[in-house]
């Protein structure tokens, strides 16, 4: 792809310059992955600030997914468009007018709006930053490179909702958000002197009709899953929605079949090892996508902890996903991708399980010891699934497989959270007490939660034994 480099932004051709376009780059990715966690123990303050039931809160991360979601099909082509610069300074200025935004909501419609503006914003800034990485640096720096932006990207996750908790508890909820004002402003100047402008001298149209359906099917799922269990609108409504969603969905599967140059190539479902682990990875983000929902309202409405307490026991479930990551090439290359995700994700479910038999009077090493092996089989589970999506797409696909599993991700985590609150305010409404304290509720709500991933078993035994042998390196 040739390129054309604005005038008045100069290539990246000393070390100085790259480096700040990698500090630029590391902090955009800290920034987004920050924000999907951060906000998590600080749900019951939010509600109780907002008076809104704490269930939906979850408007306000699936908002933020969704809006990513929708979005990152067509960050390349914008990127391309436009010019990486210009499109990264709009994305970080859209995030970070939307961080202020959160910062001031005065209730939960212009909360959910702003998570929204929020979403818009890390949809375009990731992406872009992701591709200014792969053209700004040669092969040789890379690698290296690689390394150091995908560490922030691990640590902001880790981090997320300890300082949620240290934030809400000493100041207030929210500086969860308006924590972000100076990291974007730094963001923002340096990216003005000195990010890099690429973009594409022929760039392809935008298939505008394929992203309407898109944006139809996805939008209509997420308020279904959010409407459902509510009393906010009658059930012909809620299902209506579902209707439109399924018939968007179906209307691009017959769009999609019939053209070459689409928002998805579904030619890629051809690819058995893509199809399947597609497919699995989405099913068990269902399961897993509310985890993050679930357990800080466990931690502090079922059991009683600060926030701070709340954050500091999710470090340990971070710590395992984070930990993982040193010893996932060496498993994977063992055991194959096959074993794992078929082994892997039945432990994880039973992992999940074990969290329906908590009570007040666990003791918090067990409760502990849970969150570090969840985050463990978490990301074992992740990287196999990721990795193998992947691992057979012809290299002039891979863009488009990765915009894929991209969207995927963050619709099916989106669902995930959706789900997991409908089965929450169900159980709630069977029990006798229905109060957010209930252990039973969250012990119910787990138990669903677990069956959901270990059908996820059953989508991944199609692959074969030697699926993904090439980036596995695993002989069976």
């Amino acid at each position: 792809m040739s390129l054309i480099i604005k005038r008045g932004c100069k290539m990246p051709t000393i070390s100085r310059s790259k480096r700040l376009i990698l500090w630029v780059i590391t902090l955009a990715l800290f920034l987004e992955a920050l924000d999907v966690t951060i906000i998590t123990t600080a749900i019951p303050q939010i509600a109780q600030s907002l008076n809104a039931n704490p269930l939906d809160l979850k408007a306000a991360l699936t908002s933020y997914l969704l809006s990513i979601a929708v979005l990152i099909p067509i960050s390349s082509w914008a990127a391309e468009r436009y010019g990486t610069k210009r499109v990264f300074i709009t994305a970080m200025a859209v995030f970070a007018l939307g961080s202020i935004c959160c910062g001031f909501a005065i209730n939960l419609p212009s909360l959910i709006v702003a998570r929204i503006f929020q979403g818009m914003g890390g949809a375009l800034m990731t992406p872009v930053a992701r591709m200014v990485l792969a053209r700004a640096f040669s092969k040789a720096e890379l690698l290296k490179v690689t390394s150091y932006v995908t560490i922030p990207a691990l640590i902001g996750p880790l981090l997320g909702p300890l300082v949620g908790g240290v934030l809400t508890h000493f100041l207030s909820w929210r500086w969860i958000f308006f924590v972000n004002i100076p990291f974007a402003g730094y963001g923002l100047y340096f990216s003005l002197r000195y990010f890099v402008d690429l973009r594409s001298r022929h760039t392809p149209k935008l298939d505008k009709l394929g992203f309407v359906l898109f944006a139809i099917a996805s939008v209509g799922f997420t308020f279904t899953f959010e409407m459902l269990g509510e009393h906010y609108l009658p059930l012909p409504v809620v299902m209506f929605s579902l209707i439109v969603a399924l018939a968007g969905l179906f209307a691009y599967w017959l769009y999609a079949k019939q053209r070459s140059q689409t928002l998805f190539d579904l030619s890629l479902f051809q690819i058995h090892t893509f199809k399947w682990s597609l497919l699995g990875n989405g099913w068990s983000r269902l399961g897993l996508g509310g985890i993050n929902f679930i357990l800080p309202l466990l931690f502090q409405l079922g059991l009683g902890y600060s926030p701070i307490h709340s954050g500091l026991l999710m470090v340990a479930f971070a710590l395992g996903l984070l930990l993982m990551k040193f010893w996932v090439k060496g498993i994977i290359g063992r055991y194959g991708f096959r074993q794992i995700l078929l082994f892997n994700t039945a432990g994880l479910a039973g992992c999940i399980f074990c969290f329906s038999l908590l009570s007040k009077t666990s003791a918090e090493i067990v409760l502990i010891g849970l969150l570090f092996t969840l985050g463990l089989l978490s990301s074992l589970h992740y990287s196999a699934m990721n990795t193998l999506v992947l691992a057979d797409i012809p290299a002039k696909k891979s863009n488009q497989a990765s915009v894929m599993l991209s969207t995927l991700q963050q619709l099916g985590s989106s669902f995930g959270v959706g789900i997991c609150a409908l089965w929450l305010g169900l159980f709630l409404k069977l029990s006798s007490n229905s109060a957010m304290a209930n252990l039973a509720v969250y012990k119910y709500t787990f138990m669903v939660l677990g069956l959901m991933v270990l059908a996820a078993v059953g989508v991944f035994y199609p692959l074969s034994n030697q699926a993904g042998k090439a980036a596995s390196g695993h002989n069976q």
